[in-house]
């Protein structure tokens, strides 16, 4: 049985049925209202986390970390959450390339401009993390990571890498499960 959560009647609509698969239209805000503690045995949490974006940086780090949270306490005792990210890992700053593009495509002064530069969330914001930064926002919601593995070095032309300062843009997949006493940290190094 699978339930798909949305927020965008649009996006369910377009779903086709089946009768093992549930339809829930709420957004993460209302997660531990909607189902019980120990729902699930695998959530899938993909492309979605850079998109909760709030009115600062720090909001939105928080709002991954609490949807993370909000999702960790619907795992069954031996579920798991898959994350699929993009990884924009910096050149001499670790997490810079996507704390900067958060503030550019944030900025409503700046909207026009992003959107010329083909921001589809000029004005409103994304929030793309480095492989560490997700890592850390991971552990802050109470998860560990089991494995991880990321695709090739995406080709990003030299103009672009070095306005960023990006070393690398790849997508990753944390394959998650609620944290033990042992870190994860080496793991992903």
């Amino acid at each position: 049985m699978g339930t798909v959560l949305d927020s965008s009647e649009l996006l369910l609509s377009r779903n086709r049925h089946h009768p093992r698969k549930t339809l829930v239209d709420d957004t993460v805000e209302n997660l531990g209202l909607r189902f019980p503690r120990g729902t699930f045995d695998v959530i899938f949490v993909n492309w979605l986390l850079h998109h909760l974006v709030g009115d600062s940086y720090r909001e939105t780090l928080q709002n991954m970390t609490t949807t993370l949270s909000r999702a960790s306490a619907l795992l069954s005792p031996r579920g798991a959450i898959s994350i699929f990210e993009n990884l924009y890992d910096g050149a001499l700053i670790d997490n810079w390339p996507g704390a900067f593009i958060y503030h550019v495509t944030s900025s409503r002064v700046l909207a026009p401009i992003t959107r010329r530069l083909g921001a589809n969330t000029a004005g409103v914001g994304v929030c793309f993390l480095s492989t560490r930064k997700w890592s850390t926002v991971i552990e802050q919601a109470g998860l560990r990571v089991a494995t991880f593995t990321r695709t090739p070095k995406r080709r990003v032309p030299l103009l672009v890498r070095t306005l960023l300062h990006l070393q690398n843009l790849t997508v990753g997949h944390f394959w998650c499960e609620r944290a033990t006493a042992d870190s994860f940290a080496a793991k992903i190094g």
